[in-house]
């Protein structure tokens, strides 16, 4: 009875033994397999990491900019074809975003680089309409690059392009005005420096009228004197001429009688001779007679008072 009991006790010793040993050996094994599961999981992971690393690389060796928005794209296509995938890892989001966010930023701080370069620290003070226009040119031409990299590559994000395209506007407006405040400012001062120009003519021109009048009041005033010194010099040589005549005829009469008187005398004393002589004094009287009449004929036109009528040059008029 007892070795009855004693084996039975033992049987169940043994049972419970392989029962536990069952157990534990299960749960070795499920960890062992668990841990086989999570070492699989922890390689592909490490895999993809390897994967999203070359990815960034890539792109960092790129040497161009057509190469690198190539790579980018390639990191773009990878994430979004992974986030379609079931089970996808956390570290491995991560590590997509953060390559993303650094090949973006390469090509947003070309961007905001192109922008600096070409903006203006004082616009008001830019004077130079050709640098401005090149400026305009150049930040037009940088818009469409974003918006061709941003539609085949999504260089940027929407709200970024949104901020670029905002501020690129900005200078390209202000640009645009200034070079037409330029060119009012041009086209002000070149009115006012005509304007000025042209009034000094008008004054020069004034002067030169002014002189040319003034001359010409001085040659008058002067030719006005001559022709009455002119006019006074020859009323004084008229009046000469016309003393001279007087006494020229006094003088004739006198040598008339004279002569009259000696043939009288001659004739009352020698007859013939008398008469001979007095013939000759008359010849004498009368040729000296005439030659007065000659000399007043070349002085001037004689008139009713014995004087002589003369013609002013320089009026046309008669005087005596």
């Amino acid at each position: 009875m007892r070795a009855r009991k004693k084996r039975e006790t033992m049987i169940i010793i043994l049972v419970v033994c392989i029962v536990v040993a069952a157990a534990a050996a299960g749960m070795f094994g499920k960890k062992a397999y668990a841990k086989h599961k999570e070492a699989q999981r922890q390689e592909k992971i490490d895999a993809k990491l390897d994967e999203i690393q070359n990815l960034g690389d890539a792109f960092e060796k790129a040497g161009d900019r057509d190469a690198k928005l190539q790579a980018l794209k390639d990191t773009e296509e990878s994430y979004a074809e992974y986030q379609k995938h079931e089970g996808i890892i956390n570290d491995c989001i991560k590590l997509y975003e953060s390559t993303l966010e650094t090949e973006r930023k390469y090509f947003e701080d070309d961007y905001n680089n192109t922008i600096k370069t070409n903006s203006v620290e004082d616009i008001n003070a830019e004077t130079d309409k050709d640098k401005l226009s090149t400026l305009v040119t150049t930040l037009t031409e940088l818009k469409k690059t974003i918006q061709v990299e941003y539609d085949t590559y999504s260089v940027v994000t929407e709200e970024k392009l949104t901020e670029l395209n905002t501020t690129i506007d900005g200078l390209i407006t202000s640009y645009t005005e200034r070079a037409a405040a330029i060119d009012s400012e041009a086209a002000a001062k070149q009115q006012e420096e005509e304007e000025q120009k042209k009034a000094e003519e008008t004054e020069k021109k004034k002067q030169q009228e002014t002189t040319t009048k003034k001359k010409d009041s001085s040659s008058d005033n002067s030719n006005s004197s001559s022709s009455s010194q002119t006019t006074t010099t020859k009323k004084k040589k008229n009046s000469n001429s016309s003393s001279s005549s007087s006494s020229s005829g006094s003088s004739n009469r006198t040598n008339s009688s004279s002569s009259s008187s000696g043939n009288s005398s001659s004739s009352s004393n020698t007859g013939n001779s008398s008469s001979s002589s007095g013939n000759s004094s008359g010849s004498s009287s009368s040729s000296s007679s005439s030659g007065n009449q000659s000399n007043s004929n070349s002085g001037g036109l004689g008139n009713e008072d014995g004087g002589y009528w003369y013609i002013d040059e320089d009026t046309g008029e008669l005087y005596n």
